[in-house]
């Protein structure tokens, strides 16, 4: 591909070369994919949504990403912008349950990988009758702010061929800002970055502390089988990544009372629901001060990127070291300054970061220590210009012991968690424990921000149950 009239062949992203680990690591190769449903409170004309969608996929050049392999690398151009498919599906007459399993099959069959499209589209009318659209598409192409994107451009569109007004602006090609990403090696932000995130690991003085949703108990069987009573880490195994879901949802007067804290106090809504994750792994690890989470980050700082598309999300960790006396209105200001501080070096790739620690403490390539993943994928219904509400759909795998998904609506007030957790590894016991108590933390905290972390940690919580496992041999 090197004459004019073929397309140029791009490296893939730090972000990208990630993902494409984890499907070659894993067993499951529908780890990449995501699956989201987006339904209107109101009646949407079925064709005139499908000519929306075709306009959208046509404006949108994620929907061109080809996956090429070039020699013994895997690279990428931009080719024609389509979809593997597009129907329309009518579940008039069934079960939402129905419904459900529908789309937990295609979420949990495997996009293809090279030379063709990442993506597939269902324009569906639900079980209650309400209109909208399910979309599984490739984390190669498109992380979950890059699919709010698209979604907004249909709506948009939508509208405009509703109305017979002018099309909406076009948003801005994702080509242009994976090129300004692929000059980041070497440049001088790199550097500072580098440097910040090397003081970053530095300044809490010795390594993180082991942070799972099902407490220290695979840890504590690692140390034995390492014979090292003190070892601050465990074991973690990229290939087991099978998983069960839970898809639990959170009542809309707590998301009311939240929306109207966060508004009031001018705290993000996925800072309450970090520091609420954290304060329970703080709980059943041994009520440590020092809690970690793997934190997923949009990195769209302009609004260039804002309005593109592609894959820019990327995982960092949130260590978070909080003293019993800490309020939670103390805890909300560290988290969130720890957010923004964090969020202006993300460009600093994942897998080079994670070098950093492995040489900083001493970290062997099979050990972790932040067992649990976070990531937001919550629409605000006013951009969208209509009352809709959103869903995740498992894939049947994660690449992660547990992953966290918040999802949602805000101004119809609907909200829910995905928890995805590799069943080997994690009960479904301790999946409801943690969703129980995270919500009595947030209850209890915006009622009351002057209560401290010893008092919150106080709050009742069932004893967990756990069934024995065999822990690996590492290597």
């Amino acid at each position: 591909m090197n004459t004019d009239t073929e397309p140029r062949v791009h490296p893939l992203s730090p972000t990208q070369r990630l993902d494409i680990r984890a499907r070659r690591l894993g067993h499951a190769k529908q780890v990449n994919n995501i699956a989201i449903m987006l339904l209107a409170e109101v009646s949407l004309d079925l064709d005139l949504l499908r000519r929306a969608a075709e306009e959208a996929v046509a404006r949108n050049d994620s929907f061109a990403i080809r996956i090429v392999r070039s020699g013994l690398e895997t690279k990428q151009y931009f080719g024609e912008r389509e979809v593997l498919l597009l129907e329309t599906v009518d579940f008039t007459g069934q079960t939402e349950e129905a419904m459900d399993r529908f789309f937990e099959k295609v979420a949990r069959k495997p996009l293809p990988l090279y030379n063709k499209a990442q993506a597939k589209i269902y324009i569906v009318k639900a079980p209650d009758g309400s209109t909208g659209l399910f979309t599984c598409i490739s984390h190669l192409i498109m992380d979950t702010w890059a699919i709010s994107v698209f979604y907004q451009d249909v709506v948009k569109i939508y509208r405009a061929l509703e109305e017979g007004t002018p099309m909406p602006d076009p948003i801005v090609p994702y080509e242009e800002i994976l090129e300004e990403e692929l000059a980041y090696p070497g440049s001088p932000r790199q550097i500072e970055d580098r440097a910040y995130w090397q003081a970053e690991l530095e300044r809490f003085g010795g390594p993180p502390t082991y942070s799972a949703i099902d407490g220290t108990h695979a840890r504590d069987r690692y140390r034995k089988l390492i014979r090292k009573p003190e070892h601050p880490f465990g074991h973690v195994i990229m290939l087991r990544t099978g998983s069960k879901h839970e898809n639990l949802r959170i009542p809309p007067s707590d998301v009311e009372a939240l929306t109207r804290f966060c508004a009031e106090n001018r705290v993000r809504i996925q800072t309450v629901f970090l520091l609420a994750l954290r304060t329970y792994l703080a709980r059943v690890n041994g009520a440590v001060d020092d809690v970690s989470i793997n934190w997923t980050v949009a990195r769209r700082g302009t609004l260039r990127e804002k309005r593109a598309g592609g894959h820019r999300a990327t995982a960092m960790i949130l260590r978070t070291v909080l003293t019993p006396e800490a309020t939670f209105s103390d805890a909300l200001q560290m988290i969130g300054d720890t957010q923004s501080s964090h969020s202006r070096h993300a460009e600093f790739p994942f897998m080079d970061s994670l070098k950093m620690q492995q040489a900083t403490y001493g970290m062997k390539a099979y050990e972790w220590y932040a067992m649990v993943t976070f990531t937001m994928v919550v629409f605000d219904a006013d951009q969208l210009g209509l009352p809709f509400r959103t869903k995740a759909y498992p894939t049947g795998t994660t690449p992660m012991p547990v992953y966290v998904i918040l999802s949602g609506c805000l101004t119809p007030g609907s909200l829910n968690i995905l928890y995805e957790f590799q069943h080997k590894r994690v009960s479904g016991t301790a999946v409801h424990h943690c969703h129980a108590f995270l919500l009595d933390v947030i209850r209890t905290g915006i009622q009351n921000p002057d209560i401290t972390m010893r008092e919150l940690l106080d709050l009742p919580v069932g004893e967990l149950t756990r069934r024995r496992r065999r822990t690996p041999t590492p290597g």
